[in-house]
């Protein structure tokens, strides 16, 4: 048959029951040998399962033959071929092995190879099989193993649908691959099966979580499916992270599909079209599925119900604990529930023409979780998304919490445009404030930027910081602000430290509390409201120890590169004007400003005195007051250099100069009383008048006491001025 033989041996050990021992050595090529294999019983009682087989090079030869002579159809064969570089082609799986080195043994029932080694697509592998009774399962006609170290692409080259999601799957692993046929004449007639295995260790899987995994960590993998794959039944297992069971598409049948994940299989059974999702995971990163999702540009038309338990969810960088997601398909749309103490309401997403209808959320109510401490912000939601690529979004929440604020009802609308995204409208509503903003959102996916306007107002700057969470900072303040600025990224990655653009601030009446300094700095970025008073000038401590009361704060801020700018704040109170400049660092968390304080000397007086001794230390004020007269208005102008840690800001004196005073008192006209015309001598007061006022201030408090009533910190009414003519006292 073509086979050179080199030697042979042959033996009769006797007559009596003669047999023929013959062993052959000898060697051809590898067209030849097979063509031997397929010509002995074994060969033709499996010539289907050879029938693809090609064998090239060339390869010694090794047959033993025990030939009873009496009865030569009771004939024992036990032959050998030692492979050396040659190949194998197998054109019904079309499958490919070079440089094949190992021996493959025969006798009449069955062909095994159990180590050969060989190249699979240019990777060293390991490549054993076995036919007829060689088999480990007596009801298979042929199995094959694969084992070597392995690229996923490679492991995976024959499932073309499945190529472009390898990008999600770098590095290589330990593979083993196993294929099983059935015998046509017994139990297991019809079975064709693929069994992949590996521990995954060296192979990343870059997909959200809870499918994430490093490279380096152990997550073993199995994958069961009937050849050929299509409309046959399938199962995988992913560790303990998910279990799927299905059936992939065919000629007539569409795919259908249970996923589990916690790896336990519900028992529910498949669909008879599209997936269902059930199981508890501990992790669902829906911020990375919706990158993925927009990337892949799929639909969601195969979901057809989700039961999931969720240990947590991460939505735009923040984690949302013990969380139900239900999901029920409709006749045109999908709706989904979620039920959670932080999440309550549904989602509907259309499965036709979702362009155009777009996604709608109502939700009951959504409290967003603030920054863990010491934590960075990520991020955040819609990072990595092309603006394009969402559909309009029609959103109502009924609660709106962000951390520890308070926005109440909030409503989104938004449309796709050419090169992005349209936000036509976004408002909230709550007791304490009023916003609404609208912009775009452009760029690809990863160079991208926002701009918004957005104005805010509330009746009252406290109640509206007590909503946000800084409590006890600000008491009462009207308040508007409007914020036009661009920053790169999605809408949800807005922070002042990262915008382009400006800050208009206007507040009127109010009082800055007495704070922890390293508060109002966090909050507003922009001074030290505790440390102004203590500066002043005349230092009054005592009139601002319960903070300071504002007629107006208003001023305008440039926000670029990660600074606020400022050369035009304005604070007016009834203790001082103040002006601030400069340049307050929002990512640095640092200030850079001049400050200028010009006190209101003449109304401060008579109130510290009330403060200080009650009527008498008021009597007091009034004495010292009436006797400096308006030389007291003289005031300095104090110019401050503001420089430190928004937590530890260092406030130092620049200079000092005497300026043209500001007005005195509410109720005087400050034209009626020229700067020069005021008297260097001091004035006169009658002492019967001051004592007069005294007594009468003593018995109401007497009297006020009796009946256990606590008189009130008075503030004696300013005495007015001198005649200028007559220099006496009205």
């Amino acid at each position: 048959m073509g086979i050179a033989i080199e030697s042979a041996e042959a033996t009769i050990p006797s007559f009596r029951n003669a047999r023929l021992d013959l062993a052959i050595e000898g060697e051809g090529a590898g067209a030849d040998l097979l063509a031997y294999l397929r010509a002995t019983p074994v060969g033709t009682q499996h010539a289907q399962i050879l029938g693809g087989l090609n064998l090239g090079g060339r390869g010694d030869t090794h047959i033993r033959l025990d030939i009873p002579l009496k009865e030569n159809e009771r004939s024992v064969l036990d032959g050998r071929v030692d492979l050396s570089n040659a190949s194998i082609d197998e054109a019904t799986w079309d499958l490919h092995f070079t440089r094949v080195n190992g021996s493959l043994g025969f006798d009449r029932s069955g062909v095994r190879a159990q180590s050969l080694e060989a190249q699979y697509q240019q990777h060293p592998v390991q490549l054993a099989f076995a036919i007829g009774t060689a088999t480990a399962d007596p009801l298979n006609a042929f199995e094959a193993s694969l084992d070597g170290v392995l690229p996923t692409p490679t492991v995976f080259a024959k499932a073309s649908d499945l190529l472009p999601a390898m990008d999600f799957f770098p590095g290589v692993a330990r593979w083993n691959v196993g294929l099983a046929i059935g015998s046509e004449n017994g139990a297991a007639r019809g079975r064709n099966s693929l069994r992949l295995q590996s521990d995954l260790q060296g192979v990343a899987i870059r997909l959200p979580a809870p499918l994430e995994k490093p490279a380096e960590s152990v997550l073993p993998f199995t994958l069961d499916l009937h050849l050929p794959p299509a409309g046959q039944p399938f199962e995988a297992r992913l560790g303990d992270v998910l279990q799927v069971q299905g059936r992939l598409p065919g000629p007539d049948r569409p795919l259908a599909a249970r996923i589990d994940f916690g790896g336990t299989p519900s028992g529910n059974g498949i669909p008879d079209t599209g997936i269902v999702i059930g199981g508890r995971a501990e992790l669902l990163d829906v911020d990375g599925w919706i990158r993925r999702y927009s990337a892949a540009d799929t639909g969601s038309g195969l979901l057809r119900g989700i039961d999931l338990d969720l240990a947590r969810l991460r939505l735009g960088g923040r984690d949302f604990s013990d969380l139900e997601v239900e999901l029920a398909p409709e006749a045109d749309t999908t709706v989904i529930h979620i039920h959670s103490e932080a999440l309550e309401g549904e989602l509907s997403l259309p499965t036709v023409d979702m362009q155009r209808r777009g996604i709608t959320a109502q939700m009951e109510r959504v409290h967003w979780p603030g920054l863990p401490a010491n934590a960075q912000e990520g991020p955040g939601a819609l990072a990595g998304v092309a603006p394009a690529s969402l559909p309009p979004l029609h959103l109502w929440i009924g609660e709106l919490k962000l951390g520890n604020s308070s926005l109440g009802e909030t409503r989104l609308e938004s449309f796709p445009v050419a090169n992005g995204m349209r936000i036509d409208l976004l408002e909230s509503k709550a007791d304490n404030l009023d916003m609404r903003a609208s912009g775009e959102w452009t760029g690809d996916a990863g160079n991208d930027r926002s701009h918004l306007i957005i104005d805010m107002s509330a009746d009252s700057l406290g109640r509206m910081l007590d909503a946000f969470g800084y409590v006890g900072i600000i008491d009462g303040g009207q308040t508007f602000a409007k914020i036009d600025a661009s920053w790169p990224g999605p809408p949800t990655a807005f922070a002042l430290a990262n915008t382009t653009g400006t800050l208009q601030v206007g507040v009127d009446k109010g009082r800055f509390l007495d704070v922890d300094p390293g508060a109002s700095g966090r909050l507003f970025g922009l001074l030290s409201l505790r440390e102004i008073p203590r500066r002043l000038s005349l230092d009054f401590s005592d009139l601002f120890k319960s903070g300071m009361s504002f007629n107006s704060v208003e001023g305008t801020f440039a926000l670029a590169g990660g600074n606020a700018t400022t050369d035009d704040l304005s604070i007016v109170s009834p203790a001082a004007d103040i002006t601030i400049s400069g340049r307050t660092g929002l990512r640095s968390r640092d200030y850079d400003q001049q400050m200028v304080v010009m006190p209101r000397a003449g109304v401060a007086l008579p109130v510290v005195g009330a403060l200080a001794g009650g009527p008498v230390g008021a009597a007091a004020g009034l004495v010292v007051q009436t006797l400096i007269g308006k030389k007291l208005n003289r005031a300095a102008r104090s110019t401050y250099r503001v420089t430190g840690s928004w937590e530890k800001p260092v406030i130092t004196l620049v200079s000092k100069g005497d300026v043209k005073p500001l007005d005195a008192a509410v109720d005087e006209d400050p034209a009626a009383v020229p700067a020069d015309s005021v008297s260097d001598q001091p004035a006169t007061i009658p002492l019967g008048s001051l004592l007069e006022s005294l007594r009468a201030r003593s018995a109401t408090d007497q009297a006020e006491a009796a009946h256990g009533v606590r008189p009130p910190e008075r503030v004696p009414e300013p005495r007015p001025s001198p005649d200028p003519e007559t220099g006496g006292n009205p």
